[in-house]
C-alpha cells in the first residue's frame, strides 16, 4: 500500500479494535449520529432499487451497505484498507446468512484492478480519504459499460467556510478524523461530471451540519434530528442558492 493508505489502515484497524458494541457500530463522532441523518435515509433509498447486480462497495469499513445490498439479492464485493473491518463484515454476513453473497477484501481502492466486473459501485464517506483522481480512475475501470456509480462525501464550496474549518476544526472526540482526509471542492465535482454520463448532485446538510447534530445528540435531542434534516432538505430543494453552503453531497452517474 501507499504511505497514505498505510496510515489510514492503521488508524481504522485501531478504531475498529476499540469498538465496544458487538455489531461494530462505532460510538464515536460522527458515526454516532449517522442513523439520524437525512442523507443516510436518502442514500439507503437510492440503494433500495439495486437488485440482482454485481456490486463493488468501496471503503465501507464494517460494511452495513454491503449487507443491505446482499439482502436485495446482489453479489457484493466490499473493499477496505482495514482488515479488521473486513473481518467483522464477514462475521456479520455469516450471522445473517449472507456469506455466499458477500466477500470482503483488504484492498486500497487506488490499487485495485477490476476491469468491467461490476454493474454498480457504491461508496459513502470514503473517497475523501484517498487520492481522489486515482480512486476515480480505478472505480470507472471497475464498472461495466452502462454501470452505475453512487457516492456521498463531505463538500465545501465556499471559501470563508473552508477557511473557518481549517482554523477552527471540530474534533469533539479523540478518534474522529484522519490526517489525510479532505472536503470535496468544485474540482472533485467537476471530475465526477467529466467521468460519467447523466450525473446528478444532491446537496445536503446546510443547517444540520455535523457539529450542530452532535451538540443536539449530546443534549439528548436526537429524536428531533430526522425532522430537522427533512427541513434542511426542503430548504435546499426550494432555495438552490443555499446549496453552496451544503456540507455533504451525494453524487451519481453512469459509465458510457
Amino acid at each position: 500500500m501507499k504511505p497514505k493508505a498505510l496510515r489510514e489502515a492503521g488508524y481504522w484497524n485501531n478504531t475498529y479494535r476499540r469498538t465496544t458494541t458487538r455489531n461494530a457500530a462505532i460510538d464515536i463522532f460522527p458515526a454516532c449520529i449517522d442513523d439520524y441523518r437525512y442523507t443516510t435515509r436518502y442514500f439507503i433509498s437510492m440503494l433500495s432499487g439495486i437488485q440482482n447486480k454485481r456490486v463493488l462497495s468501496v471503503g465501507g469499513g464494517v460494511d452495513r451497505y454491503a449487507l443491505f445490498l446482499a439482502q436485495n439479492n446482489n453479489e457484493v464485493t466490499s473493499i477496505d484498507v482495514s482488515h479488521e473491518a473486513g473481518r467483522t463484515t464477514m462475521r456479520l454476513a455469516r450471522e445473517n446468512g449472507l456469506e455466499n453473497k458477500v466477500q470482503a477484501l483488504t484492498l486500497n481502492c487506488e490499487d485495485m484492478v477490476f476491469s468491467g466486473l461490476f454493474d454498480v459501485v457504491v461508496s459513502r464517506h470514503a473517497l475523501h480519504h484517498m487520492n481522489f483522481a486515482s480512486a476515480l480512475t480505478a472505480i470507472k475501470e471497475a464498472l461495466a459499460p452502462g454501470g452505475y456509480f453512487i457516492a456521498e462525501e463531505p463538500v465545501c464550496l465556499t471559501g470563508f467556510i473552508r477557511f473557518f474549518h481549517e482554523k477552527v476544526p471540530f474534533h469533539p472526540e479523540p478518534l474522529c478524523f484522519t490526517e489525510d482526509e479532505f472536503e470535496f471542492s468544485s474540482k472533485e465535482l467537476d471530475q465526477i461530471a467529466a467521468s460519467f454520463n447523466n450525473v446528478g448532485f444532491y446537496f445536503a446538510d446546510f443547517i444540520m451540519r455535523e457539529s450542530i447534530m452532535y451538540v443536539l445528540y449530546k443534549a439528548g435531542l436526537k429524536k428531533i434530528l430526522p425532522y430537522m434534516g427533512t427541513l434542511d432538505a426542503g430548504l435546499l430543494k426550494y432555495l438552490p442558492f443555499l446549496r453552496k453552503l451544503s456540507s455533504y453531497v451525494i453524487m451519481h452517474g453512469y459509465k458510457e
